[in-house]
């Protein structure tokens, strides 16, 4: 037989043409494997070159194995790519199921605090001030409407009879009241407390001005019954006092006026028989005094009381209030954001969900373009390596009888150098082996 080690070889550890052993001398082969694995220490990470070296019978072969080696590895790379590049894919889909995930609780939980709001509303209008504060009184809202009511009726009731009152007391003229008396004596009613047409009268007489200075001056008394309810809070007594007294004394001059007025308009028609107007005596003596009196002063007192009642519960309202406008205006808020939320995560979802589909339909595509040619390639190259191999009257199975024994000796140096810890190595070992299989197509 033919010492195969013996063989003449190239420069770049190559076999020589015409070199290629007939005969495997496994010995001298197994003998080669112990030595050169001595020299590195049986590195598996060498042991390809080794097995390259072994295999290169010319440097044609030898070309087309490197070629192989390097088509492998770019696939191997090209790989790698689409593996990361499907994690990448992988990433930002869950960062898109994410972001969803995230949106969805954020709108959750606001849409809670909304149903939370809601609930602190109806039970403020409810009269549970406990989440207003300590300090918050309720309010009886039914008084309040109902005195509400009372008072704007009230109200229109003093303006009518103090435009009436204080027409028939500066304005009427005696001389048409008495000529109203005679053709009318059911003009005497109206004239003395509810003279529907004062306003009307005047507006003809005196024109804007004049409907100005009526309107003004009954607001007099409603202003009057605005300080009862200041002065009241501000324990003014004396001039709370002092008010009563001015109002009662101011009507009581409207009465005398209007009586007057009554009594000189009934003398000019005869309706009654008497000398001239005797003065506050005559006035007292009256009825018709202590009526227009009365109708006014005390509704004066009434409306004032009414409109203090009416401020005192609305005081108590107004904390509720702002407390419904302050969680209505929450409220706004919240729904501004899951509109906002929501917009937000549609545009970052789609925006990962694009970038997904872009790089799955075009990096990734290319890749696996890319994949095929390599792949293609590879086959190409590896069945150029076989025919060569043929061409020199040789087989893969050939050269797996060169490599077996070379093998077998430079595991034997990792077991002899290692002892019971050499079988991660020997394994480390295999899989290169099976890679140089694999990489020239022979297995």
């Amino acid at each position: 037989m033919r010492d195969t080690t013996q063989a003449p070889s190239g420069a770049n550890g190559t076999l020589l043409s015409g070199a290629w052993p007939l005969f495997h001398e496994y010995d001298s082969l197994q003998k080669k494997g112990y030595e050169e694995s001595k020299k590195v220490n049986g590195e598996p990470g060498l042991l390809e070159n080794f097995l390259g070296a072994l295999c290169d019978y010319d440097r044609t072969a030898g070309d087309l194995r490197r070629e192989i080696f390097r088509t492998d590895e770019q696939g191997n790379l090209l790989r790698q790519q689409v593996k990361d590049s499907e994690d990448d894919v992988k990433s930002l889909q869950v960062e898109a199921k994410q972001e969803e995930s995230r949106a969805t609780i954020a709108i959750k939980q606001r849409e809670e605090d909304i149903f939370d709001k809601k609930i602190e509303i109806r039970r403020i209008k409810n009269g549970d001030y406990g989440l207003i504060g300590n300090d918050a009184n309720p309010a009886n809202r039914l008084a309040f409407y109902i005195c509400m009511t009372i008072l704007i009726a009230l109200t229109g009731y003093l303006i009518l009879f103090y435009v009436s009152v204080i027409y028939n007391a500066f304005i009427l003229d005696v001389g048409q009241a008495a000529q109203a008396l005679a053709d009318d004596s059911t003009g005497f009613s109206s004239m003395t407390i509810v003279n529907l047409s004062a306003l009307p009268d005047v507006y003809y007489d005196y024109g804007v001005l004049g409907v100005i200075f009526l309107l003004s001056a009954s607001f007099m008394f409603l202003g009057l019954g605005f300080l009862i309810h200041w002065l009241t809070h501000s324990k003014s007594w004396a001039w709370l006092v002092g008010l009563y007294v001015f109002t009662l004394v101011f009507d009581g001059f409207l009465a005398y006026e209007i009586v007057k007025k009554i009594y000189e308009s009934q003398v000019m028609i005869g309706l009654v028989e008497g000398g001239a107007w005797h003065g506050l005596s005559m006035a007292i003596g009256n009825s018709v005094f202590w009526i227009i009196l009365f109708a006014g002063f005390s509704m004066y007192i009434i409306w004032g009381l009414l409109l203090r009642y009416l401020l005192d519960e609305y005081y108590k309202i107004i904390p509720a209030r702002v407390a419904i406008r302050h969680r209505k205006a929450q409220i706004k808020k919240m729904r501004e954001e899951i509109v906002g939320i929501k917009k937000e995560m549609t545009i970052r979802v789609n925006a990962l969900r694009q970038e997904a589909a872009r790089i799955a339909q075009q990096h990734i595509g290319k890749l696996h373009n890319d994949i095929e040619k390599n792949d293609k390639a590879l086959r190409d190259l590896r069945t150029g390596l076989k025919d060569d191999l043929a061409q020199s009257g040789f087989s893969y199975h050939d050269m797996q009888n060169r490599i077996v024994p070379f093998f077998t000796g430079w595991c034997q140096y990792l077991t002899e150098r290692y002892e019971n810890e050499a079988a991660p190595k020997v394994e480390l070992c295999q899989a290169a082996l099976n890679g140089f299989y694999r990489k020239i197509g022979m297995n």
